[in-house]
């Protein structure tokens, strides 16, 4: 699956519907996106414990 979307997002046509839509479409590996994920809860997760926000 991670060949085909590659693949896809390669495609001129998609790649101007997505930039019109303000979408950057970068392709990678599963444990790229997965070391992402991770590093984006993280951050997330600082700025939420900093700013003291608790769940309702």
């Amino acid at each position: 699956m991670n060949g085909a979307i590659a693949a896809a997002i390669r495609e001129p046509a998609l790649g101007r519907r997505l930039a019109e839509l303000g979408v950057e479409a970068v392709g990678g590996t599963p444990e790229a996106f997965r070391d992402y994920v991770a590093r984006r809860i993280e951050e997330t997760g600082a700025v939420i414990r900093a700013a003291g926000i608790r769940p309702e």
